[in-house]
Order: structure tokens, then C-alpha cells, then sequence
């Protein structure tokens, strides 16, 4: 999951931020949603919110 770590600027508002150890964050201007997931080849799903 290295591979997608880091964070990831959608647009103005939108921003991805994703941990090598399987958790993220939906990044907006008020509010921020938590997340798991997992990295299959080119498949990203989500596990749960958080």
C-alpha cells in the first residue's frame, strides 16, 4: 500500500490522504472522513469509515 500513500489533491476542496498502514481521510475545508482501506493490483476499496 506504499504505492498510494501520501496525500492527493483532487480539486480546490477535495483532498485524499492515504497511510501505508491501510487508513485515510477525505480531506474537505470543514470536515474530515476517516476510512480503511485496502490495495488489490489496480483495485482500491474502501473497508469501513471510521
Amino acid at each position: 500500500m506504499e504505492d498510494i500513500a501520501g496525500t492527493w489533491t483532487i480539486d480546490d476542496i477535495t483532498t485524499y490522504s492515504f497511510k501505508a498502514d491501510g487508513t485515510g481521510a477525505l480531506i474537505l475545508p470543514k470536515n474530515k472522513y476517516s476510512f480503511k482501506y485496502t490495495l488489490e493490483e489496480d483495485d482500491l476499496n474502501q473497508k469501513t469509515a471510521m
